[in-house]
């Protein structure tokens, strides 16, 4: 017990708080950043149309601030995808997702929920099929079961952009 007790004190077992890997000039001006969040625990706040679209507000404001829209969201029971793109040499499309987080965090805590602490990233780059991401995201209410199509599904939309030009061409 003493032992165990003196490993723990010197090898460091909290839990790290996670560092994105790239400098923050890589999510700065034209960059297209795929993002996921998780809920806490699993819990699937997102299964209400109405909080959703209170969520999709909170996203449509924080992308604002930074310059930047959203090629397509699809907020899923229990997570949250979204493509954001910056639009101007001054936009900082993880300080918009950050931003996010932030305030709908907030929402969330109100009804006994939060998201994890951190999330999952990924810049997009130019030689990268981005249709073939955004279809991804789409597809996934369709592959949960949730609809048939995505544009039958309450939590895909765009900030920005028009959602049949995105997921069509």
């Amino acid at each position: 017990m003493r032992l165990r007790f003196a490993a723990t004190i010197i090898g460091d077992v909290r839990p790290r708080e996670k560092r994105h890997r790239l400098e923050p000039e890589a999510y700065k001006g034209n960059a297209t950043v795929s993002f996921t969040a998780c809920i806490k625990d699993h819990r699937r706040p997102f299964v209400c149309h109405k909080r959703t679209a209170q969520h999709v507000e909170f996203l449509a404001k924080a992308v604002a601030t930074e310059n930047c829209g959203v090629l397509i969201y699809c907020f899923m029971p229990d997570h949250l995808h979204a493509i954001i793109t910056g639009r101007t040499a001054e936009s900082d499309v993880k300080k918009a997702f950050e931003r996010f987080k932030q305030v709908s965090a907030f929402n969330l805590r109100k009804e006994g929920l939060a998201w994890q602490k951190d999330f999952h990233d990924r810049v997009v780059r130019k030689s990268e099929d981005l249709d073939a991401i955004a279809s991804y995201v789409s597809e996934n209410p369709i592959r949960a079961g949730l609809a048939d199509s995505p544009f039958e599904y309450h939590g895909i939309g765009s900030i920005g952009y028009d959602l049949k030009e995105v997921l069509i061409g």
